[in-house]
């Protein structure tokens, strides 16, 4: 990969269009038929579960740090489906549909915060490799 290009950049196109899908599914699941969402949800679980497959997958990585972020991120899965499926604190079928709407925005306010830290740990690995490619140059002159 050239360097104009940057090591990150296949991943941003992949977070750019897992974001454009998560816009389109929110403003369609708004309008859908209770039908069409419960089969949209069934798929949705059975890709977590396969998400979570991989993630304990991770948890083995000969890499620590890779295996310390597949363990936390199964954590937090594991975690948030234990409270989403736990049902509502309140009663009735107005107060759960309350809390699953302030669980949603929890998710994104979650998925912003992701790409805060991933902002931040991209210009710490653009640092480490300049220094790194520095360091390097120095030692061949």
């Amino acid at each position: 990969m050239s360097e104009r290009q940057g090591i990150f950049t296949p991943k941003l196109a992949e977070l750019l269009s897992e974001y454009h899908s998560l816009v389109l599914h929110v403003d369609s699941c708004q309008r859908a038929s209770p039908e069409k969402l419960r089969r949209e949800l069934d798929a949705m679980r059975a890709e977590s579960a396969e998400y979570e497959l991989r993630l304990k997958a991770g948890t083995k990585s000969r890499s620590p740090i890779a295996a310390g972020l597949c363990r936390a991120q199964l954590r937090y899965e594991r975690d948030t489906n234990a409270l989403l499926g736990g049902g509502s604190g309140g009663e009735g079928a107005e107060a759960r549909a309350e809390d699953m709407a302030l669980a949603a925005e929890f998710a994104m306010d979650f998925a912003s915060s992701a790409m805060h830290r991933a902002l931040a740990a991209a210009m710490a690995a653009a640092l480490m490799q300049y220094d790194a490619k520095k360091t390097r140059t120095s030692e061949e002159n």
